[in-house]
């Protein structure tokens, strides 16, 4: 995902906005099993502030998971906001770029890296199908969000079984 800001160094003190959509690259999370579901879109308005361009936008797209609790498979959606700087090459050359900058090289700049980055950051650590999902039985492994299954719910360790009598 490159932007060219060639129209944008002709016309200093302006603002463009770019409206960018590719397909996702499976490969890059398919080792937490999980695949796009749909494209990633990208809108950004970057604006010329003399010593740095400010960019502004938001990424949107979707994911197909595996619920933590129940294994089903879900889609779940990316809306996130973006924020970022992007600096001339012979500036990034004098001093150190911090995360949020990129550098613009020949009058282009690969947000790629910094969307994927955003996209990783918004994918949670325990994925839910939803909020309340019961999981699976322990004894029967029946899908406990699709139909209750009439195994006996609490198991006692026999080790544990007479302080039971003290409560």
């Amino acid at each position: 995902m490159k932007l060219n800001l060639k129209t944008l160094k002709l016309h200093p003190r302006e603002s463009v906005s770019f409206h960018l959509e590719e397909p996702g690259d499976n490969s890059l999370i398919k080792d937490i099993g999980a695949c796009f579901a749909d494209i990633i879109g990208v809108d950004i308005v970057i604006r010329d502030n003399d010593t740095v361009y400010e960019a502004l936008g938001r990424l949107y797209t979707s994911l197909k998971l595996s619920c933590s609790r129940c294994l089903e498979d879900f889609i779940y959606n990316i809306e996130a906001e973006m924020a970022f700087d992007i600096v001339e090459e012979e500036q990034n050359q004098e001093s150190r770029v911090i995360d949020d900058m990129l550098v613009l090289v020949k009058d282009e700049v690969d947000i790629q890296p910094l969307v994927y980055e955003i996209i990783f950051t918004e994918i949670p650590f325990i994925p839910l199908c939803q909020e309340g999902c019961r999981g699976l039985c322990p004894v029967c492994g029946q899908n406990r969000n699709q139909d209750q299954c009439s195994c006996q719910e609490k198991i006692i360790d026999p080790r544990w079984e007479k302080l039971k009598n003290y409560t």
